[in-house]
């Protein structure tokens, strides 16, 4: 929480390399464009308004009555390491859509296609193009 209070009233590459430790299991694979990238959606009005609004007031749990109506197939991609949001959180909804895929990428934290890019295009390719 701190990380992300830090990188919305101050938003810098320090303020970003702080809060990468927590959005990632292994901040050394981030592309440095990607911070930059942060970093200026961060400046920007409303991205600045999306974080303000930080962990659990800007993600709102979808109720289980919504989640079971989802007709199509749903991938659900989880880093085993998201310190932001654990694992059980995927878990319960592929649980309750009907047509839901459930897949963990070990050595992953919140941005898992950047900690285990490889494993996690894997897993999307073969959904798509099945």
């Amino acid at each position: 929480m701190v990380g992300m209070v830090w990188l919305n009233n101050s938003p810098s590459s320090v303020a970003d390399w702080f809060n990468s430790n927590y959005i990632l299991h292994t901040p050394k694979k981030r592309d440095p464009n990607h911070r930059l990238y942060s970093i200026a959606v961060i400046k920007d009005k409303g991205g600045k308004n999306a974080f303000r609004k930080g962990r659990g007031a800007a993600v709102s749990k979808i109720p289980e009555e919504s989640l079971s109506k989802i007709e199509n197939e749903t991938l659900i991609i989880w880093g085993k390491e998201d310190k932001l949001f654990t694992v059980k959180y995927g878990e319960a909804a592929s649980k309750i859509i009907p047509n839901a895929k459930f897949r963990v990428i070990p050595e992953a934290g919140h941005l898992s296609l950047i900690d285990n890019s490889e494993v996690f295009n894997s897993i999307l390719t073969n959904f798509l193009i099945k």
